[in-house]
């Protein structure tokens, strides 16, 4: 399959693929997005999607891959959105590597374990600063990858009909996170979305939160989360969501 060598988009979401996933990217230098969604895939990530220089969208969800972290993908100066949701991934999520350009990351149900350092979102550099244009896609034409991004949002799974830049999230949930919650994450303060739900995460919830002036939705629930929320909180005026049940918290 040589021909990814001068493909910018590969799209086979929602079919019956099975097996693994090819290791055929060792040319593809111009792929920009790569969505194979909701299949049957199984195995461990092509180490030679590492060559993907222009990879800016990578969309795995909803299939059998069982692999570790990929912290690799973190060199990957154009990656913004990267779907690893719903898989079988496990251990410790590496902080190695770091994604200067990540826009939106959903990790959210699979079997990552272990604690997050606390300095961990120190270098995930564009979700500190602003953003206000969409992608562009070649000739200029904005680019949707062809349908939506979706994510947990509200309590529910809304379909994004274009990836715009000011738009930026992460989802942790579902996994079997140990510890405290990063004070980094404070840091990311154009965060609309950050979802640390069903893990087994414990401590205080991080007054950090509060850096997070366009947050909209947090969801701490199903964690063992102790103590009380704090009040610098409710100065967070855009946020319309807000789960923090079955901890273990008081006041």
């Amino acid at each position: 399959m040589s021909y990814t060598a001068s493909l910018g988009d590969i799209i086979l979401r929602n079919n019956n693929l099975s097996g693994f996933l090819p290791n055929i990217f060792t040319n593809a230098i111009k792929l920009r997005s790569l969505d194979v969604s909701r299949n049957r895939l199984v195995g461990k990530l092509p180490k030679s999607l590492i060559n993907c220089e222009s990879m800016e969208y990578l969309n795995l969800k909803g299939n059998k891959f069982k692999d570790t972290f990929p912290s690799w993908l973190g060199s990957l100066g154009s990656l913004h959105v990267l779907f690893l949701e719903s898989n079988a991934f496990y251990g410790p999520v590496s902080s190695r590597f770091w994604f200067p350009s990540m826009r939106v990351i959903d990790i959210s149900h699979n079997n990552f374990n272990g604690t997050l350092p606390q300095d961990y979102f120190v270098n995930w550099l564009q979700m500190s600063t602003v953003e206000g244009a969409e992608f562009s896609y070649q000739d200029g034409k904005p680019f949707n990858y062809e349908d939506l991004i979706e994510m947990m949002y509200k309590g529910v799974d809304t379909e994004f009909p274009r990836i715009f830049l000011g738009y930026k999230a992460i989802d942790f949930s579902g996994n079997k996170f140990t510890g405290r919650i990063p004070k980094s994450v404070g840091l990311l303060k154009e965060l609309i979305h950050v979802n640390f739900s069903r893990n087994a995460f414990t401590g205080s919830i991080p007054s950090s939160f509060a850096n997070l002036t366009n947050l909209e939705a947090l969801d701490l629930s199903h964690n063992k989360l102790s103590g009380n929320i704090p009040r610098d909180l409710a100065g967070l005026s855009f946020v319309s969501y807000l789960d923090f049940s079955h901890n273990l918290l008081q006041g």
